[in-house]
């Protein structure tokens, strides 16, 4: 084995999964009228979607600074007026 094939994987992870996603939430709620993570995973055309995890974080993310309000039971977001 060499350490080409030892220290390389054979495709590199998607892009998204090491991309910052509280701009992509921000668009998609924004832009597009999504409102709930599941829109999101579901309904968007993504080659690869972000983990349902990494959204919450960024969903989280975005309520702590204010840039978003939950709404209804809690599972649907909305923008502020920021």
């Amino acid at each position: 084995e060499t350490d080409f094939q030892r220290d390389f994987l054979e495709q590199s992870p998607p892009e998204i999964v090491s991309t910052d996603l509280a701009p992509i939430l921000l668009l998609l709620a924004d832009a597009w009228g999504v409102s709930t993570l599941s829109e999101i995973l579901h309904e968007m055309p993504f080659l690869d979607p972000p983990k349902k995890e990494s959204l919450e974080r960024a969903k989280q993310f975005l309520i702590d600074i204010g840039a978003l309000a939950k709404t209804g039971d809690g599972s649907r977001f909305k923008l502020t007026k920021l």
